[in-house]
C-alpha cells in the first residue's frame, strides 16, 4: 500500500510489514507517563494503521533537520482527535511533544535509522516558573532591507522569554527532540506577532525565531 507523503511525494509502505510495538522505555514520565505511551501506541497499532503507516512515511523521509520537522503538526492533531473516541491522550503540549517523540523513536527502530537522542541540557525552570536570564546572542545576520535590525529581534526575542517562560521552555523542549507541534508553533506566533505590533514593526519579517533558536542553542548546550 502506498501513502502521500507531506511534501506530495509517494512512498511505499505495507503496514502488514510492521513489526509489533515495540517494548521500550520512555525517556520522560513526567508528562506521559509510560502507561499512556504504551496504552496510546497499542490503540494506534490496533486501529488506526493507515496513520501510523503515514507518520512511518514522514518519520523516513521528513526528519533531514530541524525546519523540517513541521511535519509533527499533523502527528499531533491527530493524536488530539483520539480524545474524542475516548482515548487517554495527553492533556499537556509538553505531553504531546514527548508522545511524538517516543513514537519516533519506535518508528525510526523498525527503520533501522539512527535514534535522534535528546539533545543538551534541559532549561530549568525556577520554583515561580521563570527562566534562567537570557544570555547574549552574538550578531551573525546581516542587515537585510525587508528584515527589522538584529537589534530588534533579539529584543523581540528577549521580551518573548521572559514574557512566556513556559512556552519557551516548551520550544526548546521540541527543540532538543527535533520535533514539534502544531500548537506550540501557533502559541509562539501568536506571541510573536503581539510583540511585533508593539514595536510598531508588524508586516515585517524579522529574525526572531533564528535568534531564539541560537539562544536555545547555546543555553541548552546544543
Amino acid at each position: 500500500m502506498s501513502y502521500d507523503s507531506l511534501y506530495g511525494d509517494e512512498y511505499d509502505c505495507d503496514f502488514d510489514g510492521f513489526p509489533g510495538l515495540i517494548d521500550l522505555p520512555v525517556v520522560r514520565e513526567t508528562y506521559c507517563d509510560q502507561k499512556m505511551t504504551d496504552d496510546l501506541l497499542e490503540y494506534l497499532w490496533e486501529r488506526e494503521d493507515q496513520r501510523v503507516a503515514a507518520f512511518a512515511n514522514m518519520e523516513a523521509n521528513g526528519k533531514r533537520d530541524v525546519y523540517l520537522n513541521r511535519r509533527c503538526f499533523n502527528v499531533g492533531g491527530h493524536i488530539r482527535e483520539l480524545a474524542s473516541a475516548g482515548v487517554t491522550v495527553p492533556d499537556s503540549r509538553l505531553g504531546l511533544i514527548d508522545f511524538i517523540y517516543e513514537l519516533s523513536r519506535r518508528l525510526r527502530i523498525w527503520f533501522e535509522l539512527d535514534e535522534i537522542e535528546v539533545a543538551g541540557t534541559e532549561l530549568v525552570l525556577t520554583a515561580d516558573g521563570q527562566l534562567p536570564p537570557p544570555i547574549e546572542v552574538p550578531e551573525r545576520y546581516e542587515d537585510r532591507s525587508w528584515c527589522a535590525p538584529f537589534q530588534l529581534a533579539d529584543s523581540i526575542s528577549r521580551e518573548a522569554w521572559n514574557r512566556e517562560p513556559m512556552l519557551i521552555y516548551e520550544i526548546s523542549e521540541a527543540y532538543r527532540r527535533r520535533v514539534t507541534t502544531h500548537e506550540v508553533e501557533n502559541a509562539w506566533h501568536k506571541l510573536l506577532d503581539g510583540l511585533k505590533a508593539e514595536h510598531d514593526d508588524i508586516g515585517r519579517q524579522t529574525d526572531c525565531e533564528y535568534v531564539l533558536w541560537d539562544r536555545i542553542r547555546l543555553m541548552c548546550q546544543i
